[in-house]
């Protein structure tokens, strides 16, 4: 048999089998070294390849995260075409009914068997088997499985119906779950969870013993858990039925995989804090979130970064977003030269970062739209991404596209950065399901064809598509911003500051001269608060003296003309 994915939940199957005498074939490679080791332990035969295991294996059964189901069958799938003889795919995952349909069709039909599978409960081991639901009559190939790795039924449902089953399951489960969880922090922050608990454990015993149970070891699986809620929210949406549940118990869910908890382990049940320390960290992640939150009435600060202590830092600091740029489709074409970000971040810092940064809500700027512009914000979206950037584009049906991939399960920045896209303000602000405006300065230079990002900035023309932005009401942010007291730099960052701040922004991103600058790295806490004051400040201070902040912006740059210079 061939495990394409190797999980807790694949290994402990893979275990059962290797003890019972049987061949069980994987492939690891361009895979962590805890998934290595965890097919190790597990016994598992590992080859080099995909490709060879499909060869190997007649019978293959994927247990993975739902958001990658689809794309482990198309592989799969493609591979299993060069074979003589057709292949046993079994999808043991909670996917919905579309999804199902799509991975049947990755499959011969005629030559192919694709089995729809669900699992119920925890891995095998220590004399439990857990329940491998089989729809459509094609539990025949997998007696071998019976008995030793699970307890096999198979229902008289159509294809499609094991990983509904399993949906509804979730449901009942998870959701439960998650509110029960929402239920013991409302009750702390009330000061009442010990009296909450005794009278639930005297009027509703069963739901006190699950809160009790299911609590400490949730922030092991809650990045997980939350991902299953967007497929549960998929599937009620499809079936008419209100999705406010499923996004509720995500955002319950996100939330505990972000409390600081410090190191937990990679996988299991194992119960590393207690109730109390999960819904104490909880509550201080909550309460950042709430910060972020207000920073549309405030002035939200965006570090792009995918290293874990950097952002750990810099939501200590009082950043409110920090995230990977993961946009690399043409930018080195249309940006030669300029210095800009190229960035070859990881977009695995997303599931990092909502598990491990307390105080700072997951950022990510994805690739233009393109063909694999889904799958890449369904990745994001399930590994615990708030909010998404979309960057050059030109034409509302890219905003569009971009809106309805994300369909309102993330803040939604549309990155303003094209002459076109830039003329076009009034259609965006006009789009429902766009959540902000930010304008990039570098691209709108390169495609408008002016001299420096200084000569948009200034131009009278920005200054009227700002505030169309802001008398609609949306969140205005503007490019990026230094450090308020780096004298390197060729144009005072608080005069920059002050043309923002004037032009109505209410956020902006952190440039990397600001991480790199003496005052950051000496002190970055110090150097966001003196950023943070000089915000209150521009903000507070009269139109007259920001006014004359713009005048010595101007003639700065006319020296710097005057001297020869090159303008940024």
């Amino acid at each position: 048999m061939g495990l394409p994915v190797v999980g807790a939940m694949g290994a402990a199957v893979g275990r059962a089998l290797v003890g019972a005498g049987r061949d069980v074939v994987t492939c690891v490679a361009g895979r962590s070294g805890a998934t290595e080791a965890r097919a190790a332990r597990a016994g598992l035969r590992c080859v080099d390849t995909l490709a060879e295991l499909v060869a190997e294996a007649d019978v293959i059964l994927t247990i993975a995260p739902s958001d990658v189901a689809l794309s482990v069958a198309q592989r799969v799938g493609a591979l299993a075409r060069g074979r003589e003889t057709g292949v046993v795919y079994v999808d043991a995952n909670p996917v919905p009914r579309g999804v199902c349909a799509e991975i049947e069709a990755q499959f011969a039909a005629g030559r192919d068997t694709v089995v729809d599978a669900s699992i119920f409960g925890l891995p095998p081991g220590d004399g439990t088997l857990p329940l491998l639901l089989v729809a459509g009559g094609c539990a025949a190939p997998l007696a071998f499985l019976d008995g030793v790795a699970f307890r096999i039924r198979a229902p008289a449902v159509r294809f499609g119906d094991a990983a509904q089953i399993k949906l509804l399951q979730i449901a009942a489960s998870k959701v439960t779950n998650a509110n029960l969880a929402l239920m013991c922090l409302a009750a702390q922050r009330a000061g009442l969870l010990p009296e909450v608990l005794e009278v639930l454990s005297e009027v509703n015993a069963d739901l006190a013993a699950r809160a009790g149970r299911s609590l400490p070891w949730m922030p092991v699986d809650a990045t997980r858990f939350a991902q299953e809620m967007e497929v549960l929210r998929a599937a009620f949406e499809d079936l008419d039925l209100p999705t406010s549940f499923p996004r509720a118990a995500g955002d319950v869910l996100r939330g505990i995989a972000g409390a600081d908890l410090g190191p937990r382990p990679a996988e299991g049940r194992a119960a590393t804090h207690t109730a109390p320390e999960i819904l104490t960290a909880w509550d201080r992640h909550w309460a950042a979130g709430d910060r972020e939150r207000d920073a549309r009435a405030g002035f939200a600060l965006t570090l792009m970064t995918d290293a874990l202590e950097e952002a750990q830092a810099a939501a200590r600091a009082g950043v409110d977003r920090v995230g990977p740029d993961l946009e690399v489709l043409g930018k080195s074409e249309r940006q030669p030269n300029m210095g800009t970000r190229v960035s070859v971040h990881d977009e695995a810092s997303v599931a990092a970062f909502a598990a491990h940064v307390s105080g700072a809500e997951v950022f990510a700027r994805v690739d233009p739209i393109h063909d694999g512009s889904a799958p890449q914000i369904e990745r994001l979206i399930g590994q615990g991404a708030r909010t998404l950037m979309l960057p050059y584009f030109h034409r509302v049906a890219e905003a569009e596209a971009f809106v309805g991939h994300v369909a309102g399960r993330a803040r939604v920045t549309l990155l303003v950065e094209t002459a076109a896209a830039f003329f076009r303000v009034p259609e965006f602000l006009a789009l429902e399901g766009v959540d902000e405006i930010h304008f990039g300065l570098t691209d709108l230079m390169l495609s408008s064809g002016v001299g420096s990002r200084y000569d948009v900035l200034l131009s009278p023309i920005f200054a009227q598509t700002c505030r169309m932005v802001t008398e609609r009401g949306m969140p205005l942010h503007i490019a990026g911003v230094g450090a308020i007291d780096d004298t390197t730099l060729p144009i005072s960052a608080d005069l920059t500051l002050a043309r923002y701040v004037d032009l109505g922004a209410t956020g902006s991103l952190l440039t990397r001269a600001f991480l790199s600058s003496q005052a950051a790295q000496a002190d970055l806490p110090g150097a966001m608060e003196t950023l943070r004051a000089r915000i209150d400040y521009w903000r507070g201070c009269p139109q007259r003296t920001r006014d004359a902040a713009e005048a010595e912006l101007r003639a700065t740059i006319r020296t710097l003309k005057a001297q020869g210079r090159k303008i940024p």
